[in-house]
């Protein structure tokens, strides 16, 4: 079964790298957020002695597993404070991969699940293994790198996702039963099944340190540091009370730890952002302020969101190159100086009419016609210049319009926000753009995802420094169609304005085949759940409050 992939994984890096193999499983799970796919599986594993492990655990598959699927694979050791990549290789077929690496171990397995041992396919069904001592030193190949390794793999079949799972494995100094001694390390393995990628490529996700680990002289102080910056970075958040601050902070802290995430603004703050984690007062105008807040917070990242958006900026276009444009050039040249790794969100706004418009890909004519989408390209040609020029780690995501249930903030794209207020208010609704403005959209939870997916990727997996992100396209009748399934009496009219004039020049349908290949992004958000999401949270957040 796809069960035990892993340990493909783990034989097949070992035939290329030719090191020892000494394996103990730590963890092994589905991936957060990919729960929900055609296959699934679990497993608990206890330790049974310095050899063998004991598993319970199960899986499900729907169909055969053979040939139908092909499975993507990145291995890398941390070596110099960094994950280089060691390896990279597509191999067709689980099954007979299984029988060639994994060896008597795999047909030992086969039996307990009562599988027609070196057969392929493997056949769908249910299947469960109780008490079941693996036995390592039965696989083909005894051999993985020293150190600390990550494994990372993917699978397609009849590009749909089928499942996403991880595993975590020890490797530490301790005493065989037969007198030697042996070197062990950490190793976290990742096993992605996604849709078809044209490179094997996987983000990275931060391995946090074992005691055995920490306590190798061997590693020197710098090296710990870089490692720890890695896996627990902190975090300075600017412009952290708009539409994105928030939800970006709750989401790492999640991931990181309430203190290590710092949200900043120039506005007073509520009670609830107090109580939520640490906030600061931060001008991005103000380069000295920002150089002692980097001081003397030890900031790793910086994520910056501070800007005005497309239709105010147009309202106020002095006050839009300072915020945009200085702003932009203070928070740079901060990264640069104290080795941030700097992430700055750009937009469709950096198209223009010229532009390709459905679909959009990655390099196209840009010459967008506000300041909004203006000071976004300077900011992608800044950002890549100080990336080639310095070496720093810019990172930016174009994204599409990015839908909350918070009040709508001043952007083109936010009648698809405000429309869900009006219609649970007062069921009527007047929108600014025609009914057939096609734009893409994304939900606020895979557009902040995206942003730390892309965050955690390692630097030599991109092939670009700017992506497009987007989960879907649609025009304000069709989603004003999805609604009335959900409040048959909505009514809404159209009265286009000047932000029609912008929408018009806009794509109308994001490519971002480039940032599903190179770091495997995937929505889990269409319109249905989309809609569905925004009337329970306005519902609950807002009108029953009010």
């Amino acid at each position: 079964m796809f069960m035990y992939t892993f340990l493909f994984v783990c034989a097949f890096v070992a035939v290329q790298v030719n090191a020892e193999l000494n394996l103990i499983i730590k963890r092994y799970e589905m991936c957060e957020g990919f729960k929900d796919t055609p296959v699934k599986l679990y497993g608990i594993y206890k330790k049974y002695n310095n050899t063998f492990h004991v598993v319970n655990g199960g899986g499900s598959s729907p169909f055969d597993i053979g040939d139908n699927v092909v499975i993507h694979l990145i291995a890398q050791t941390f070596e110099d404070g960094k994950w280089n990549t060691i390896l990279t290789a597509v191999k067709k077929d689980p099954c007979k991969l299984m029988n060639d690496y994994v060896g008597e171990m795999w047909h030992n397995i086969e039996k307990q699940l009562k599988i027609p041992v070196g057969e392929c396919p493997l056949p769908a069904g249910d299947y469960k293994i109780k008490d079941y001592p693996l036995d390592f030193s039965k696989m083909t190949f005894q051999k993985v790198p020293k150190g600390q390794l990550r494994i990372q793999a993917n699978a397609t079949k009849d590009d749909e996702l089928v499942l996403c799972m991880e595993a975590e494995f020890e490797n530490g100094s301790i005493h065989h039963p037969r007198g030697q001694s042996v070197t062990w390390c950490t190793v976290k393995v990742e096993v992605m099944i996604v849709r078809p990628i044209a490179t094997a490529a996987a983000r990275f996700l931060g391995l946090k340190p074992s005691a055995s680990l920490l306590g190798q002289s061997r590693r020197t102080n710098a090296e710990l540091a870089a490692k720890r910056a890695a896996q627990y970075p902190k975090i300075l958040i600017t412009g952290g009370l708009g539409q994105l601050g928030q939800e970006c902070a709750k989401l790492l802290r999640s991931k990181y730890g309430k203190d290590r995430v710092i949200l900043s603004d120039i506005i007073k703050p509520s009670e609830q952002v107090l109580d939520s984690g640490p906030y600061i007062f931060a001008d991005i105008l103000d380069f000295k302020g920002l150089q002692r807040i980097v001081v003397d917070h030890r900031v790793d990242w910086l994520i910056h969101f501070s800007a005005l958006l497309s239709a105010i900026g147009e309202q106020n276009v002095p006050l839009a190159v300072r915020v945009n444009v200085e702003g932009m050039h203070n928070v740079i040249e901060l990264a640069k100086q104290y080795k941030l790794r700097i992430f700055v969100p750009s937009t469709i706004g950096a198209f223009g009419p010229d532009s390709p418009r459905n679909p959009t890909p990655n390099v196209t004519i840009q010459r967008p016609r506000t300041i909004y989408g203006v000071s976004k390209v300077h900011a992608e040609l800044l950002g890549e210049y100080y990336h080639h020029r310095f070496g720093l780690d810019f990172r930016c995501l174009r994204f599409p319009g990015v839908i909350s249930s918070d009040p709508p903030g001043g952007g083109t794209t936010d009648y698809a926000i405000a429309v869900f207020h009006e219609a649970l208010k007062s069921g009527k609704y007047e929108c600014y753009l025609k009914p057939d403005t096609r734009l893409p959209m994304m939900y606020i939870e895979d557009c902040l995802r995206s942003l730390w997916e892309y965050m955690t990727t390692p630097e030599d997996m991109l092939r670009r420094r700017v992506y497009n992100v987007t989960a879907m396209s649609f025009s304000p009748e069709e989603l004003v169609n999805k609604l009335a399934e959900h409040i048959p009496n909505v009514q809404v009219s159209y009265n286009p304005d000047s932000r029609q004039e912008i929408a018009d020049s806009w794509p109308q349908v994001f490519d971002d085949t480039e940032a599903r290949q190179d770091w495997l992004w995937r929505p889990k958000y269409d319109l249905d759940k989309l809609v569905e999401k925004m009337i329970t949270d306005v519902q609950t957040n807002y009108i029953n409050k009010s």
